[in-house]
C-alpha cells in the first residue's frame, strides 16, 4: 500500500472503523508520517518503508506507531530522522541516507516483487538486501 500524500483524516476514513484495503505485505508510509496506530496496525504489514526526509516526516511518534505494528518484520527508512534520534530510527543497514547532504545523499530503497509472492527490499547505499517469503 502506498497512500502517497493522504492526509490523516482521509487515512482514517479509509482504514477505520473498517479496513477497506485489507492486509498488505508492504506499506509505504504517507508523506506526512501521520499514521494512526489503529489504522496502520489493521493493515498487518510485514514490512514498512518510512517515506521521510531527514527533517520532515518520520518523527519519533510516527516511527514508533509503525515499528509497534503487530507482525511487522522490518521498518526501512529513506532517511535517518534527525529529530527522532537513535530510538526513533531503524538500524543503519535499513536506512538509505544516513547523513543529510553527505556523500551518500540521494540513495534509494528498491523493492522487487516476484510472481511467486516473494519480494525483496534493497538499500542502494550499502547493497544490503532482504528477501521476504510468500505467505
Amino acid at each position: 500500500m502506498d497512500p502517497g500524500d493522504l492526509t490523516y483524516n482521509r487515512e482514517l476514513a479509509l482504514l477505520c472503523p473498517v479496513n477497506q484495503v485489507g492486509k498488505v505485505d508492504l506499506f509505504l508510509s504517507t508523506h506526512h508520517g501521520s499514521e494512526s496506530p489503529r489504522a496502520i496496525w489493521d493493515l498487518g504489514a510485514r514490512v514498512a518503508i518510512m517515506n521521510n526526509g531527514p527533517r520532515k516526516g518520520g518523527d519519533a511518534a510516527g516511527w514508533k506507531n509503525i515499528a509497534a505494528s503487530p507482525g511487522l518484520e522490518d521498518l526501512w527508512q529513506l532517511h535517518y530522522g534527525i529529530a527522532a534520534g537513535g530510538d526513533g530510527n531503524s538500524r543503519d543497514a535499513l536506512i538509505a541516507n544516513l547523513v543529510p547532504g553527505g556523500d551518500e545523499d540521494g540513495k534509494f530503497l528498491k523493492v522487487e516483487a516476484l510472481a511467486t509472492g516473494e519480494f525483496s527490499v534493497t538499500n542502494s547505499r550499502n547493497k544490503y538486501s532482504k528477501r521476504y517469503a510468500a505467505r
